[in-house]
């Protein structure tokens, strides 16, 4: 199995503070890192570095050749990567001190991804392949459709929510992931309790398999009548900003080795717990004999 991810590709502005800002407040931060980012670029360092087979899809700026330098390096195909003049995609992060994350996006190339780039992607992927997406591109509600038509199944990360996902077919989606409040938003559904919520978008998405993850609560799953629970492994938290990207990332490979879905979890909850554990986004993200090793011990 190969992944095609037709991913965001941003840079991350990350500032460390001790509380996040108030409205009206001004302050100095306790530090800035910069370095690349976005969900689809994150959860494609998370894939190639357990082991997986990986293309990615998407535009970058002018500034943009770190991505180029960052996948070769991590043995990701960039054919399907087009550079543009657009200002590149980029997040401004606040890291408080108990690791937690406030982030604000902005767009940028990642909105140009164009359906005709997306056409290319799609006339190369296999059907025993699958593709990846996030909710911070265009024309996700396209790529669905197309690669229903075309009878290839997609994971997907609702996040960020929009009204526009709340009203986009599933029916291509192999694998759905949010978390708490992702899932009671694009489901309407008013109720608290992670079961509950879980209980909601099994009854929604009848077919897909629903990862429900909670954070430092560890994680759900749910297709149909059948439900896993998988804890988090207790770290101490220095920056949480990646933990659900390499969640993904480590799922979604540890699947492809033919792993179970329980043991594809308590895999990817060790990758996530090893990556709050560091500074960074994508630099925090565990290469696979880390977590083999880790694992070993359990």
């Amino acid at each position: 199995m190969k992944f095609y991810n037709i991913g965001s590709l941003n840079m991350d502005y990350t500032y460390f503070v001790d509380e996040f800002l108030k409205p009206g407040e001004t302050k100095s931060s306790l530090g800035l890192q910069i370095s690349c980012g976005g969900k689809g670029f994150n959860q494609s360092i998370a894939l190639a570095r357990a082991g997986a087979s990986v293309f990615h899809g998407g535009c970058i700026g002018a500034e943009g050749d770190r991505f180029l330098e960052i996948f070769q390096r991590e043995q990701i195909d960039t054919e399907f990567i087009e550079q543009t003049a657009e200002k590149n995609g980029h997040a401004v992060i606040q890291v408080n001190e108990e690791g937690e994350n406030c982030i604000l996006l902005y767009g940028g190339t990642n909105q140009k991804v164009s359906k005709k780039l997306i056409d290319r992607i799609l006339s190369s992927v296999e059907k025993q392949d699958m593709i990846v997406l996030q909710n911070e591109i265009w024309h996700l509600e396209y790529i669905l459709e197309e690669a229903q038509r075309k009878g290839i199944k997609a994971a997907l990360n609702a996040a960020p929510v929009s009204e526009a996902i709340k009203k986009i077919s599933m029916d291509s989606v192999e694998w759905l992931f949010v978390n708490e409040t992702e899932g009671s938003a694009i489901t309407g559904c008013r109720e608290t309790e992670p079961e509950k919520i879980l209980d909601c978008l099994t009854e929604r998405y009848h077919d897909t398999g629903i990862v429900l993850t909670l954070g430092g609560n560890g994680a759900f799953y749910g297709r149909r009548k059948e439900r896993i629970y998988v804890p988090a492994y207790k770290v101490n938290v220095v920056d949480s900003t990646a933990a659900g990207d390499t969640f993904i990332g480590y799922f979604l490979a540890c699947m492809s080795r033919g792993m179970s879905v329980e043991e594809s979890m308590r895999y990817a909850a060790m990758a996530g717990a090893v990556c709050v554990g560091k500074k960074g986004a994508s630099d925090s993200i565990p290469r696979w004999k880390e977590v083999q090793g880790l694992m070993s011990t359990r």
